[in-house]
């Protein structure tokens, strides 16, 4: 089995680059590795947020009469 070590860093890093260029998809599964790896701090989970928040309106839809 191959396990790569993550750079917690590198990783938030590069999801914050990607939320700044529009890919908030990609940007949160960076934060959710960091997350899933124990490493993630309260900005891990501040970006964490604002990743869910920029894919709301692919992922979420409103009930009809609401």
């Amino acid at each position: 089995m191959h396990t790569t070590s993550l750079d917690p860093r590198a990783a938030a890093q590069a999801g914050i680059d990607k939320l700044r260029n529009g890919d908030a998809a990609g940007a949160r599964a960076l934060f959710e590795k960091v997350a899933a790896a124990g490493k993630a701090d309260a900005s891990v989970f501040h970006y964490l947020a604002h990743a869910c928040a920029g894919m709301a309106p692919a992922v979420w839809r409103p009930m009809p009469g609401i």
